[in-house]
Protein backbone atom coordinates (compact mmCIF):
# COMPACT_ATOMS: atom_id res chain seq x y z
CA UNK A 1 0.00 0.00 0.00
CA UNK A 2 1.62 3.42 -0.80
CA UNK A 3 1.20 5.95 2.27
CA UNK A 4 -0.09 9.36 1.09
CA UNK A 5 0.41 12.59 2.99
CA UNK A 6 -1.80 15.61 2.65
CA UNK A 7 -0.27 18.51 1.88
CA UNK A 8 -1.76 22.44 1.32
CA UNK A 9 0.24 24.73 -0.79
CA UNK A 10 1.09 26.86 2.34
CA UNK A 11 2.33 23.92 4.29
CA UNK A 12 4.37 22.69 0.39
CA UNK A 13 6.15 25.32 0.90
CA UNK A 14 7.66 25.83 4.33
CA UNK A 15 11.24 25.32 4.33
CA UNK A 16 12.03 21.62 4.15
CA UNK A 17 14.37 21.28 7.05
CA UNK A 18 11.57 22.84 9.46
CA UNK A 19 9.56 19.81 8.17
CA UNK A 20 9.24 16.21 9.50
CA UNK A 21 11.26 13.85 8.06
CA UNK A 22 11.18 13.33 4.60
CA UNK A 23 9.30 10.21 3.03
CA UNK A 24 8.90 8.85 -0.49
CA UNK A 25 5.68 7.32 -2.23
CA UNK A 26 5.88 3.53 -0.14
CA UNK A 27 6.63 5.16 3.22
CA UNK A 28 10.41 5.10 3.25
CA UNK A 29 12.78 7.59 4.94
CA UNK A 30 14.61 9.52 1.79
CA UNK A 31 18.20 9.65 2.99
CA UNK A 32 20.04 12.31 1.36
CA UNK A 33 23.01 11.23 -0.87
CA UNK A 34 24.95 14.12 -2.35
CA UNK A 35 26.99 12.43 -4.61
CA UNK A 36 26.75 9.38 -7.04
CA UNK A 37 24.82 8.00 -9.84
CA UNK A 38 21.04 7.77 -10.83
CA UNK A 39 18.87 6.07 -12.54
CA UNK A 40 15.70 8.24 -13.05
CA UNK A 41 12.31 6.28 -13.78
CA UNK A 42 9.99 9.07 -14.90
CA UNK A 43 9.61 11.97 -17.05
CA UNK A 44 8.83 14.65 -14.55
CA UNK A 45 11.67 12.99 -12.30
CA UNK A 46 14.43 13.66 -14.76
CA UNK A 47 13.55 17.21 -15.28
CA UNK A 48 13.25 18.27 -11.51
CA UNK A 49 16.55 16.28 -11.03
CA UNK A 50 18.05 18.30 -14.19
CA UNK A 51 16.40 21.22 -12.63
CA UNK A 52 17.85 20.99 -9.18
CA UNK A 53 21.32 21.15 -11.12
CA UNK A 54 22.38 17.14 -10.30
CA UNK A 55 21.77 16.17 -14.00
CA UNK A 56 24.99 15.27 -14.44
CA UNK A 57 24.64 12.23 -12.40
CA UNK A 58 22.00 10.84 -14.15
CA UNK A 59 23.22 7.80 -15.96
CA UNK A 60 20.48 5.79 -17.37
CA UNK A 61 16.05 7.13 -17.62
CA UNK A 62 13.12 5.54 -19.13
CA UNK A 63 11.78 6.14 -22.63
CA UNK A 64 9.44 8.90 -21.58
CA UNK A 65 12.33 11.00 -20.41
CA UNK A 66 13.15 13.30 -23.19
CA UNK A 67 13.84 16.69 -21.45
CA UNK A 68 15.99 18.16 -20.96
CA UNK A 69 17.24 17.57 -24.58
CA UNK A 70 21.16 15.80 -22.92
CA UNK A 71 18.87 12.94 -21.68
CA UNK A 72 18.82 11.86 -25.13
CA UNK A 73 22.20 11.43 -25.24
CA UNK A 74 21.84 8.80 -22.08
CA UNK A 75 20.80 5.26 -22.28
CA UNK A 76 17.03 4.04 -22.28
CA UNK A 77 15.95 1.45 -20.07
CA UNK A 78 12.75 1.32 -21.85
CA UNK A 79 8.94 2.12 -21.06
CA UNK A 80 9.16 2.75 -16.87
CA UNK A 81 6.07 0.16 -16.98
CA UNK A 82 7.42 -2.66 -18.51
CA UNK A 83 11.27 -2.63 -17.25
CA UNK A 84 13.38 -5.69 -17.50
CA UNK A 85 15.41 -6.36 -14.54
CA UNK A 86 18.51 -7.29 -16.89
CA UNK A 87 18.06 -3.59 -18.10
CA UNK A 88 18.54 -1.67 -15.31
CA UNK A 89 21.07 -4.31 -13.60
CA UNK A 90 22.85 -3.75 -16.75
CA UNK A 91 23.47 0.01 -15.70
CA UNK A 92 26.05 0.47 -12.62
CA UNK A 93 24.24 3.13 -10.69
CA UNK A 94 24.26 4.32 -6.66
CA UNK A 95 20.60 5.28 -6.88
CA UNK A 96 17.10 4.74 -8.32
CA UNK A 97 14.22 7.47 -8.66
CA UNK A 98 11.48 6.16 -9.96
CA UNK A 99 7.55 7.03 -10.40
CA UNK A 100 5.72 4.72 -7.91
CA UNK A 101 4.14 3.34 -11.00
CA UNK A 102 6.55 1.34 -12.38
CA UNK A 103 6.52 -2.18 -13.30
CA UNK A 104 5.98 -4.72 -13.26
CA UNK A 105 5.72 -5.70 -9.89
CA UNK A 106 8.01 -8.91 -9.74
CA UNK A 107 10.62 -6.87 -11.50
CA UNK A 108 10.64 -3.71 -9.02
CA UNK A 109 10.33 -5.99 -5.94
CA UNK A 110 13.99 -7.96 -7.52
CA UNK A 111 15.07 -4.41 -7.92
CA UNK A 112 14.75 -3.29 -4.29
CA UNK A 113 16.34 -6.89 -3.31
CA UNK A 114 19.49 -5.87 -5.11
CA UNK A 115 20.58 -3.69 -2.27
CA UNK A 116 20.62 -0.49 -4.01
CA UNK A 117 19.22 2.67 -2.63
CA UNK A 118 15.91 3.22 -4.16
CA UNK A 119 13.61 6.02 -4.25
CA UNK A 120 10.01 6.47 -5.14
CA UNK A 121 7.93 9.48 -6.32
CA UNK A 122 4.26 9.78 -5.76
CA UNK A 123 2.00 10.06 -9.36
CA UNK A 124 -0.57 12.71 -8.06
CA UNK A 125 -1.77 15.46 -10.85
CA UNK A 126 -2.12 18.71 -8.61
CA UNK A 127 0.62 21.76 -7.63
CA UNK A 128 0.92 19.98 -3.94
CA UNK A 129 1.74 16.43 -5.76
CA UNK A 130 4.61 18.50 -7.73
CA UNK A 131 5.51 20.20 -4.81
CA UNK A 132 5.97 16.94 -3.21
CA UNK A 133 7.72 15.60 -5.74
CA UNK A 134 10.60 18.16 -5.67
CA UNK A 135 10.57 17.66 -1.82
CA UNK A 136 11.36 13.72 -2.11
CA UNK A 137 13.91 14.24 -4.78
CA UNK A 138 15.42 17.31 -3.59
CA UNK A 139 16.04 15.47 0.28
CA UNK A 140 17.45 12.61 -1.62
CA UNK A 141 19.89 14.51 -3.47
CA UNK A 142 20.62 16.37 -0.50
CA UNK A 143 19.70 19.93 -2.57
CA UNK A 144 17.33 21.27 -0.13
CA UNK A 145 18.03 24.77 -0.88
CA UNK A 146 17.81 24.34 -4.63
CA UNK A 147 14.12 22.51 -3.99
CA UNK A 148 13.16 25.50 -1.97
CA UNK A 149 13.54 27.12 -4.63
CA UNK A 150 12.21 25.24 -7.29
CA UNK A 151 9.19 24.49 -5.14
CA UNK A 152 8.65 28.48 -4.76
CA UNK A 153 9.21 29.21 -8.16
CA UNK A 154 7.13 26.13 -9.79
CA UNK A 155 4.44 27.33 -7.04
CA UNK A 156 3.99 30.83 -8.59
CA UNK A 157 4.02 30.03 -11.84
CA UNK A 158 1.24 27.15 -11.50
CA UNK A 159 -1.25 29.37 -9.21
CA UNK A 160 -0.88 32.07 -12.16
CA UNK A 161 -1.46 30.03 -14.42
CA UNK A 162 -5.03 28.40 -13.43
CA UNK A 163 -6.04 31.91 -12.30
CA UNK A 164 -6.15 32.72 -16.08
CA UNK A 165 -9.22 30.84 -16.57
CA UNK A 166 -10.85 30.10 -12.80
CA UNK A 167 -13.31 32.29 -13.18
CA UNK A 168 -15.22 31.43 -16.18
CA UNK A 169 -17.91 29.09 -15.45
CA UNK A 170 -18.81 25.58 -15.91
CA UNK A 171 -21.75 26.13 -18.57
CA UNK A 172 -18.91 28.38 -20.42
CA UNK A 173 -16.80 26.17 -20.63
CA UNK A 174 -15.46 24.32 -23.69
CA UNK A 175 -16.22 20.59 -23.95
CA UNK A 176 -12.64 18.83 -24.51
CA UNK A 177 -10.99 15.70 -25.07
CA UNK A 178 -7.52 14.42 -25.06
CA UNK A 179 -6.18 11.24 -26.42
CA UNK A 180 -3.37 9.44 -25.75
CA UNK A 181 -3.76 7.83 -28.85
CA UNK A 182 -6.34 7.23 -31.61
CA UNK A 183 -5.99 3.87 -32.35
CA UNK A 184 -8.13 2.43 -29.34
CA UNK A 185 -9.40 6.35 -28.42
CA UNK A 186 -7.62 5.79 -25.10
CA UNK A 187 -9.49 9.26 -24.02
CA UNK A 188 -8.26 10.66 -20.37
CA UNK A 189 -10.77 10.92 -17.80
CA UNK A 190 -10.12 12.47 -14.07
CA UNK A 191 -7.45 11.63 -11.85
CA UNK A 192 -5.19 12.36 -15.05
CA UNK A 193 -2.76 14.74 -16.14
CA UNK A 194 -4.14 15.85 -18.96
CA UNK A 195 -7.86 15.90 -17.13
CA UNK A 196 -6.06 18.00 -14.36
CA UNK A 197 -4.23 20.10 -17.24
CA UNK A 198 -8.07 20.76 -18.51
CA UNK A 199 -9.47 21.59 -15.72
CA UNK A 200 -6.38 24.17 -14.67
CA UNK A 201 -7.30 25.81 -18.17
CA UNK A 202 -10.67 25.93 -17.94
CA UNK A 203 -12.05 23.23 -20.34
CA UNK A 204 -14.85 21.34 -19.46
CA UNK A 205 -13.61 17.59 -20.13
CA UNK A 206 -16.35 15.73 -21.65
CA UNK A 207 -14.99 12.14 -19.83
CA UNK A 208 -14.43 13.66 -16.82
CA UNK A 209 -16.82 10.97 -15.31
CA UNK A 210 -14.68 8.31 -15.82
CA UNK A 211 -11.49 7.16 -13.84
CA UNK A 212 -8.11 7.51 -15.04
CA UNK A 213 -7.90 6.51 -18.66
CA UNK A 214 -10.93 4.51 -20.71
CA UNK A 215 -11.26 3.25 -24.01
CA UNK A 216 -13.95 5.03 -25.85
CA UNK A 217 -16.43 4.09 -28.67
CA UNK A 218 -16.38 6.11 -31.40
CA UNK A 219 -20.58 6.36 -30.72
CA UNK A 220 -19.57 7.39 -26.68
CA UNK A 221 -16.85 10.11 -28.91
CA UNK A 222 -19.59 11.47 -31.07
CA UNK A 223 -22.00 10.99 -28.19
CA UNK A 224 -19.99 13.33 -25.82
CA UNK A 225 -19.64 15.93 -29.02
CA UNK A 226 -16.44 17.29 -28.22
CA UNK A 227 -15.49 20.96 -29.35
CA UNK A 228 -12.00 20.38 -28.97
CA UNK A 229 -9.89 17.98 -29.78
CA UNK A 230 -6.56 17.77 -28.43
CA UNK A 231 -3.06 15.02 -28.67
CA UNK A 232 0.37 14.61 -28.12
CA UNK A 233 2.17 15.24 -31.55
CA UNK A 234 3.68 12.21 -33.66
CA UNK A 235 7.03 13.23 -34.38
CA UNK A 236 6.02 13.53 -37.98
CA UNK A 237 4.94 16.92 -38.24
CA UNK A 238 1.19 15.75 -36.95
CA UNK A 239 -1.33 14.78 -35.92
CA UNK A 240 -2.98 16.89 -39.12
CA UNK A 241 -6.93 17.99 -38.25
CA UNK A 242 -7.46 16.75 -41.77
CA UNK A 243 -6.76 13.13 -40.99
CA UNK A 244 -7.75 13.14 -37.50
CA UNK A 245 -11.43 14.64 -38.23
CA UNK A 246 -11.78 12.28 -41.25
CA UNK A 247 -11.83 9.25 -38.63
CA UNK A 248 -15.73 8.28 -38.28
CA UNK A 249 -15.67 8.55 -34.64
CA UNK A 250 -15.30 12.93 -35.27
CA UNK A 251 -16.43 13.63 -38.86
CA UNK A 252 -19.62 14.59 -36.90
CA UNK A 253 -18.28 16.78 -33.99
CA UNK A 254 -18.14 20.22 -33.31
CA UNK A 255 -14.50 19.93 -33.31
CA UNK A 256 -14.31 18.61 -36.93
CA UNK A 257 -16.43 21.30 -37.97
CA UNK A 258 -14.47 23.93 -36.91
CA UNK A 259 -11.67 22.08 -37.35
CA UNK A 260 -10.53 22.62 -33.56
CA UNK A 261 -7.46 20.48 -33.29
CA UNK A 262 -4.65 21.55 -30.53
CA UNK A 263 -1.09 19.43 -31.12
CA UNK A 264 0.55 20.37 -27.90
CA UNK A 265 4.90 19.71 -27.71
CA UNK A 266 6.07 16.38 -26.42
CA UNK A 267 4.55 14.33 -23.71
CA UNK A 268 3.65 17.54 -21.48
CA UNK A 269 -0.06 16.29 -21.18
CA UNK A 270 0.64 12.50 -19.65
CA UNK A 271 3.44 14.08 -17.22
CA UNK A 272 3.30 16.16 -14.55
CA UNK A 273 6.21 18.49 -13.38
CA UNK A 274 7.96 22.14 -13.54
CA UNK A 275 6.78 22.89 -17.01
CA UNK A 276 2.97 21.68 -16.11
CA UNK A 277 1.84 25.33 -15.58
CA UNK A 278 3.30 26.32 -19.50
CA UNK A 279 0.87 23.66 -20.57
CA UNK A 280 -2.09 25.05 -18.75
CA UNK A 281 -1.68 28.36 -20.24
CA UNK A 282 -0.84 27.30 -23.92
CA UNK A 283 -4.37 25.23 -23.89
CA UNK A 284 -5.82 28.26 -22.40
CA UNK A 285 -4.93 30.41 -24.82
CA UNK A 286 -6.26 27.98 -27.10
CA UNK A 287 -9.61 27.64 -25.92
CA UNK A 288 -10.38 31.52 -24.55
CA UNK A 289 -7.34 33.72 -25.91
CA UNK A 290 -6.21 33.81 -22.65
Amino acid sequence: MISRRNFTIGACLLPFAARAEVLDAGGQPVIPRGAGTIISLGPDISEIIFALGAGDRVVARDESSRYPAALAALPSLGQRRALSPEGVMSVSADLIIAAEDIGPIDVVALLQGQFIPFVTVPRDFSLAGILRKVEIIAAALDRVAEGEALSAAIAADYTAAEALSADIPLEARPRTAFFHGLLRYSAAGRNTAAGEIMRAAGALNIFADHDGYLQASPELILERDPAYVILMPDDHGGPRAQDVFALPAFQATTAARNGALIVLEDNLMIGFGPRTAGQIRRVADVLHGA
